[in-house]
């Protein structure tokens, strides 16, 4: 099973992690805001029983820093589209592809990453 690794090791920018098997192998491709606050929480209590199983998988996790969230998205994407993880589920086929939306219900737009059908007031 994987050890955590020491908080001051892992980043806390923008960024992909990937947990690998024992081959070498990646199991799951993410992305976080934060890579530092999003790994731990693979090492705490309360964990989905099929992230349960990854995280026991898996022998080494590894992580790309990126400049922003949306080139997070995007390698997080070519990644998994390259890869086809067990663990991914949502990004292995193409029929949603993710893109930049930009809100204009709020009274501040906010620009958002999406997928899927467009949605009302975005």
């Amino acid at each position: 099973m994987l050890e955590r690794p020491p908080p001051d090791s892992v980043p806390d920018g923008p960024g992909v992690y990937v947990f690998r098997d024992a081959h070498g192998r990646p199991l799951y491709v993410g992305k976080a805001k934060s890579l530092r606050k999003r790994t731990a929480n693979y090492f705490g209590s309360d964990l989905a029983p099929r992230t349960q199983l990854m995280v026991e998988t898996a022998t080494d996790l590894e992580w790309i820093v990126t400049d922003s969230e949306v080139a997070a998205l995007m390698l997080e994407y070519s990644l998994v589209q390259e890869h086809q993880p067990h663990f991914n589920v949502r990004l292995k086929d193409d029929k949603s592809f993710p893109y930049l939306a930009i809100t204009r219900s709020d009274v501040w737009p906010r620009a958002r990453v999406m997928r899927g059908r467009r949605r009302k007031g975005v």
